[in-house]
């Protein structure tokens, strides 16, 4: 079998539309979209969060409280270590990320534990046990 080289028809509107996903090179905006994606969970003693950050070490994430926010940022940096390469597409995000959280009367901001193993960074926010206080009120 012989490899044929692709020659394309002619282009129309629609074709001019998807060129530049198949172009010799990928453009640097393209590699600065970075949404890691989360998924939050609820125990009677917790809130979950789980963060795919596939790639990254611990020392390129940050986590910070501020206020009633729970603010992570990093970045994922695109490294072509074999500059001989010339990707056609790439879909894998890279850049900088930040991703804030609102988080709830009960969370117990001084004792989050954070962990990141295997490209998911692994959140824990303890509750805090809700006191139902009485308050008693004078009728006058």
């Amino acid at each position: 079998m012989t490899l044929v080289k692709y020659a394309k028809p002619t282009p129309s509107i629609f074709d001019n539309f998807f060129d530049g996903f198949f172009d010799d090179f990928v453009t640097k905006d393209a590699q600065q979209i970075f949404n890691p994606r989360v998924d939050i969970a609820e125990s009677d003693k917790n809130f979950h969060l789980e963060i795919a950050l596939p790639g990254l070490k611990k020392e390129e994430v940050s986590i910070e409280h501020k206020d009633d926010y729970l603010v992570i940022t990093g970045e994922r940096k695109f490294e072509n270590k074999e500059e001989t390469k010339k990707y056609k597409t790439v879909e894998t995000q890279y850049g900088k990320f930040s991703r804030t959280f609102h988080l709830p009367k009960l969370a117990d901001a001084e004792n989050v534990k954070a962990e990141l193993k295997d490209g998911i960074l692994k959140i824990d926010i303890p509750k805090i046990e809700e006191q139902k206080q009485v308050k008693t009120i004078q009728i006058k």
